[in-house]
């Protein structure tokens, strides 16, 4: 789970692209106690514009920040919010497709397979992942599993 507040989220976002409080703020051009107060306290009250700053600077939605994804991040629990939101998309649900077609074996099958090899893939960075170095684990994986 992402977390149960809006701070939470952010922080949980934050994190995992391995930045700091100043990292955002220099990111997002806020300042660095007012990004700390909304991490922590529960009375601010961003605006729209503000949030959308945040969350275009995280790599991530407004709603996602906003908790409107909670279904799903239960669903992805465990997973980096980067992978989370990869798994999510339209490039990860034809990759599975084209694997599944492949190796005749069902969609069912190939998406949890898929999914815990990139979970626990070795990565460079210990920041966030971008589509593309997803995509580039998944033709590892094609090619360690022999589905290329």
């Amino acid at each position: 789970m992402l977390g149960r507040t809006l701070g939470e989220r952010i922080r949980r976002y934050r994190q995992g692209k391995g930045w700091t409080l100043k990292d955002l703020a220099a990111a997002t051009k806020l300042s660095v106690p007012y990004l700390s107060d909304l991490e922590r306290r529960s009375g601010v009250n961003p605006t729209l514009d503000t949030l959308t700053t945040v969350a275009e600077a995280l790599g991530c939605s407004v709603r996602e920040l906003l908790g409107g994804d909670e279904d799903e991040a239960e669903a992805d629990d465990g997973l980096t919010p980067s992978l989370a939101r990869f798994v999510r998309g339209d490039d990860f649900a034809r990759r599975v497709q084209v694997i599944a077609e492949r190796s005749q074996r069902p969609v069912e099958e190939v998406k949890p397979a898929l999914i815990g090899f990139l979970a626990r893939a070795p990565k460079r960075s210990n920041g966030e992942l971008s589509p593309t170095d997803w995509q580039r684990l998944i033709d590892v994986y094609q090619v360690i599993t022999g589905e290329a």
